[in-house]
């Protein structure tokens, strides 16, 4: 709430017209085929494997045909994932146990789940970049994707 709050305050001292809902990912609260194009830029991972598949069902329902999708994955290469403090709870979930992310589920794929969870897009870019922090690093996927005409 505090993030859309202080959105709000900015886009509005600026002058721009934008409107800023809070909900669910798993449940959107929009029609079917409402928008050309979304944006989850490390959003939507925070999650596990069922909440994620979820999540992909309502980008798909919400996004027009022909639409596109510019998503964030968490990479399995993430020292992270691979981190014994954390405690998974599927194959491709955590639960971070430290740190700013304490208690908040992160969801992790590989390109081969991208392509199973994205099924009836169109890949127009997937990459898989290294972030180098101050005090280590972590893997992501940028997933740019165009949602193709069912038939």
């Amino acid at each position: 709430e505090s993030v859309i709050r202080n959105l709000k305050e900015v886009t509005d001292s600026k002058g721009l017209n934008i409107s800023c809902d809070l909900a669910d990912m798993r449940e959107l609260p929009y029609d079917n085929e409402a928008f050309d194009c979304i944006l989850a830029y490390h959003a939507i991972y925070h999650a596990d494997t069922s909440s994620m598949e979820c999540i992909i069902s309502e980008m798909k329902r919400v996004l027009k045909n022909e639409g596109e999708i510019f998503v964030t994955f968490n990479s399995k290469n993430s020292p992270s994932f691979k981190d014994s403090r954390h405690e998974r709870i599927d194959n491709n979930s955590i639960i971070k146990k430290e740190g700013i992310e304490k208690d908040i589920p992160h969801y992790y794929a590989d390109s081969e789940e991208i392509r199973r969870l994205l099924h009836g897009f169109k890949f127009i870019r997937l990459r898989q970049i290294e972030d180098i922090y101050e005090d280590g690093n972590g893997w992501h996927y940028f997933v740019h994707a165009k949602k193709v005409c069912e038939k």
